[in-house]
């Protein structure tokens, strides 16, 4: 005997689903280009920006997805290179690179993946 679970369905009253704001095409060249400018420093977060900006360029809803991942990783890079640093020109490097940089994209990518998220029916 088998039971199935009817989930509630995440469609309008139309029967299509409610679409997410979609980000402009300039956030997935800029992401695609940080990753470009990060790539001799750390590959890792390159290919997680450049994978972000392609995906949102295309549209494609799985962005939301690599954009949590790929904000996770820069906060955790940030912190693990920040408190990692020696004194003098290694910690001023680290800060000038979370503050300037990884931050602020970890931000974008997450406001991104945040407005993919569907919104609640009224």
């Amino acid at each position: 005997m088998t039971t199935t679970l009817d989930l509630p369905s995440r469609t309008g009253a139309e029967g299509i689903a409610p679409r997410a704001r979609r980000p402009p095409r300039r956030v997935g060249y800029a992401l695609i280009a940080c990753g470009l400018a990060l790539l001799p420093l750390d590959a890792l977060e390159a290919l997680c920006l450049i994978t972000t900006g392609l995906l949102t360029l295309r549209r494609d809803p799985r962005h939301a997805l690599v954009a949590t991942a790929t904000a996770m990783l820069l906060v955790v890079d940030a912190w693990f290179d920040t408190t990692t640093a020696a004194q003098g020109s290694d910690l001023v490097t680290a800060l000038a690179m979370a503050v300037g940089a990884e931050l602020p994209l970890a931000a974008l990518c997450t406001v991104l993946a945040v407005r993919a998220l569907p919104r609640a029916a009224p």
